[in-house]
């Protein structure tokens, strides 16, 4: 929408998060158990957008921030009023990417086909080593398989 600007983080839904952070920092720890990864989606216009919305925002906006939260935000000497605020999980795909796996790499189902649910995904994917971790880990312990930079079949 080019009447609008979105910012965009990422909150840790699982143990007792109670900020967010950049998308540009590292993705926390995606555990088996479930350490959920949600983004949240700031929506911040100069115009009108849907007034209802932007009503029941700034009303959550009060409600959690004080009375006196106006809604407004200056970028560059522009002021936006905050007028939506969503947020969804990262899927699973997301997930793996965010942790270095190529968009190639099979997490949808097993060797036979048998496709996986997709809490199965989000817990192989906190179960992985991720790719470059495990290069890392055969760079430093068994150089010998490492030929000219490149890691060698045994």
């Amino acid at each position: 929408n080019h009447h609008a600007v979105v910012a965009s983080h990422l909150i840790k839904l699982r143990g007792t998060c109670r900020d967010g952070q950049p998308v540009s920092e590292p993705i926390p720890t995606i555990t088996a158990g479930g350490l959920h990864v949600g983004e949240v989606k700031t929506t911040l216009a100069v115009d009108e957008y849907d007034e209802h919305r932007a009503q029941q925002t700034l009303e959550f906006l009060r409600e959690y921030c004080g009375e006196d939260c106006a809604g407004l935000v200056d970028i560059g000497g522009v002021v936006y009023r905050i007028v939506d605020i969503g947020m969804r999980m990262l899927q699973p795909r997301e997930l793996y990417r965010a942790q270095g796996f190529p968009d190639w790499y099979i997490i949808e189902h097993d060797f036979r086909g048998v496709k996986y649910a997709k809490d199965k995904q989000v817990a192989r994917c906190g179960n992985a080593v991720p790719p470059q971790f495990a290069e890392a880990l055969v760079r430093a312990n068994l150089p010998e398989l490492c030929v000219n930079g490149e890691v060698i079949a045994a």
